[in-house]
């Protein structure tokens, strides 16, 4: 079975699209194979030879969402910014992202807050735990470079930190009209730094 990346005007994009905005929209349980066919106008025996079953299109667009959104962020993380630089960087790369695929940036965003029950939930649990030890990390380095002051908690600032970005990633697909991004991430990480250094 085909599994590498889609093309940008594949079948399997297409396909991708319309399941993203489906599963976002009724979650796992509520769509069906035919749903996607139908809305896809792309064949359920097309549908099977790229995916093999419902599962099997939702866990590629976990993995293809996870490959296109994970290597940007790794880079940011591990690059020489200072951490305040990093935190802006990550928000405006995420706030772009959901800009250009808002449905894929829907789907991420209720797999990480709505609680389903998946067969293979624990696989998306341990990604995005993973993710979350890399901010508090980032946090950490912080606080040692002195970028923040010794009290914060890191564990909570990332709390906050996904709350917020997980607010404008909303707004954003959703086609709220806000500042241009790149003014509303600089705020947004300005107001966030007074905080941690208050």
């Amino acid at each position: 079975m085909p599994t590498a990346h889609p093309d940008t005007n594949s079948t399997q994009l297409k396909i991708f699209k319309v399941a993203a905005h489906l599963f976002a929209l009724k979650g796992y349980d509520g769509v069906s194979m035919r749903e996607i066919s139908e809305q896809s106008g792309v064949s359920k025996p097309t549908i099977y030879y790229y995916f093999g079953n419902k599962e099997g299109i939702y866990r590629r667009l976990i993995e293809v969402g996870m490959q296109s959104g994970n290597e940007e962020f790794e880079n940011l993380v591990k690059s020489d910014l200072p951490v305040k630089e990093k935190l802006k960087q990550i928000m405006l790369f995420r706030l772009n992202l959901s800009r250009t695929h808002p449905d894929i940036s829907r789907f991420f965003v209720r797999l990480a807050t709505a609680w389903e029950p998946l067969p293979f939930r624990h696989e998306t649990t341990t990604f995005f735990d993973k993710s979350r030890t890399k901010m508090v990390d980032l946090i950490r380095e912080g606080i040692s470079r002195g970028e923040f002051g010794p009290q914060v908690d890191p564990e909570l600032a990332v709390d906050i930190f996904a709350g917020i970005l997980m607010h404008f990633i909303r707004q954003v697909t959703v086609g709220v009209e806000l500042r241009p991004i790149e003014t509303l991430t600089h705020e947004i990480i300005e107001l966030y730094f007074r905080g941690l250094n208050e």
